[in-house]
C-alpha cells in the first residue's frame, strides 16, 4: 500500500506539471485570460498537493490538542492556507471565465469570506506564539481550517453546477466534453471528501482520494490542452463579442459574423457547414473573404483585430 500511495503522489505531481505548462503555453501564445486562470488553477493545486505530501511525512500524524511543533509546522499550515485561496480564486475565474460572467460583488464577497478566515488564522498564529520560544498551534485554528476548506469545496460544487446547467451555450464540442467530466466529477467528490476528512480522518486515506480526484482532472487537461497545442488550432474558450465597429471597419456581412463567432468557437470549416446547412465551398469561400477583408492570416490574428476593435 505504501509503494501504491507513493506512485499515486508522483504520477499527480507530474499530471500537475505538465498540465500547467501546457496552461501557460497555451496562455502564452494565444493570450487567453481563461486559460492562464485554469493553468494557475493546476500550479497551486499541484503546490498544495506536493506541501502536504511533505508535511505528511514528516509529522507522520495530524495533532489535534494543544501541542508544540516545529517552525516548519507553523509556516506549512500557514502556507496551506493561502493556497486554498489562491485555489478558490483560480477556480472560481475560470468557471467565470468560461461561461463569459464577469466576476462580480457577490462572487468578490463569497472569496472575501475565507480571506477573512485565513487573516484571522494568523492572527491567532501570533497571539499565541509572541515572545515564546516553542511554537504552539491551538486547537481552534482546526476549526478556521476546517472553513477555509469548506468555502473551498462550496465554491468548487457551485461553480460546477453552474458549469453544468450552462453547457449548451459552449459550442466548443471538445471543451463541452471536458467540462462535463470535469464538472461531474467536482460535483460527485467534493461531498465524498468532505465525509472521509470528517469521519475516516485518516490523512493516508484523504491524500490518496484527493491524489486521484486531482489525477483524473489532470489528465483530462492534459489531452484537451496537447490537442489544441499540438494538433489544432486553438478553441477560443471565451464567447467572443464582435462589435459593430469591427462589423462596419471591415464590410462584415451578417453571415460572416455568424460565421466568425462559429470559428472562433473551434469548430472545423465541415462541422461550421453542418450546423449552417451550407456547403463546404461555400462555407471556405466565406472564410477566404474574411481573412481578405481583415488582413488577417489566421484565427489568432482574426481574434486580436476583433479584441482591438472593442478597445
Amino acid at each position: 500500500m505504501k509503494y501504491i500511495d507513493i506512485l499515486i503522489h508522483v504520477l499527480t505531481l507530474l499530471s500537475g506539471i505538465m498540465t500547467a505548462l501546457l496552461g501557460f503555453l497555451l496562455y502564452l501564445k494565444y493570450k487567453i485570460k481563461t486559460i492562464r486562470h485554469y493553468a494557475f488553477f493546476i500550479l497551486t493545486t499541484t503546490f498544495t498537493v506536493a506541501l502536504t505530501t511533505v508535511y505528511s511525512y514528516l509529522s507522520n500524524s495530524f495533532n489535534t490538542g494543544l501541542n508544540r511543533y516545529s517552525l516548519w509546522h507553523l509556516v506549512s499550515f500557514l502556507l496551506f492556507e493561502v493556497f486554498l485561496l489562491f485555489i478558490n480564486y483560480s477556480f472560481s475565474r475560470f468557471a467565470l471565465g468560461i461561461l463569459n460572467k464577469p466576476f462580480t460583488l457577490i462572487n468578490k464577497i463569497f472569496f472575501a469570506f475565507p480571506c477573512l478566515v485565513v487573516l484571522l488564522s494568523a492572527l491567532t498564529f501570533a497571539y499565541y506564539n509572541f515572545g515564546k520560544a516553542d511554537i504552539i498551534i491551538p486547537p481552534v485554528l482546526n476549526s478556521y481550517f476546517g472553513i477555509i476548506l469548506g468555502c473551498l469545496f462550496l465554491a468548487f460544487i457551485l461553480y460546477s453546477i453552474l458549469i453544468a446547467v450552462n453547457l449548451k451555450k459552449i459550442d466548443n464540442p471538445d471543451l463541452k466534453r471536458a467540462l462535463k467530466i470535469t464538472a461531474l466529477l467536482f460535483i460527485i467528490d467534493m461531498p465524498i471528501q468532505a465525509l472521509i476528512i470528517n469521519f475516516n480522518r485518516q490523512p493516508q486515506i484523504i491524500m490518496l482520494t484527493r491524489n486521484l480526484f486531482y489525477f483524473s482532472v489532470n489528465i483530462i487537461s492534459i489531452v484537451l490542452a496537447a490537442k489544441y497545442f499540438f494538433i489544432k488550432t486553438p478553441s477560443i474558450m471565451e464567447q467572443i463579442e464582435i462589435s459593430e465597429g469591427f462589423i462596419r471597419k471591415y464590410g462584415i456581412t451578417g453571415r460572416e459574423t455568424e460565421i466568425i463567432g462559429l470559428l472562433l468557437s473551434g469548430l472545423s470549416i465541415k462541422e461550421i457547414s453542418a450546423k449552417l446547412d451550407r456547403s463546404f465551398k461555400t462555407v471556405n469561400n466565406h472564410i477566404y473573404n474574411i481573412y481578405q477583408k481583415t488582413g488577417a492570416g489566421n484565427k489568432l490574428e482574426l481574434l486580436n483585430l476583433i479584441k482591438e476593435s472593442r478597445i
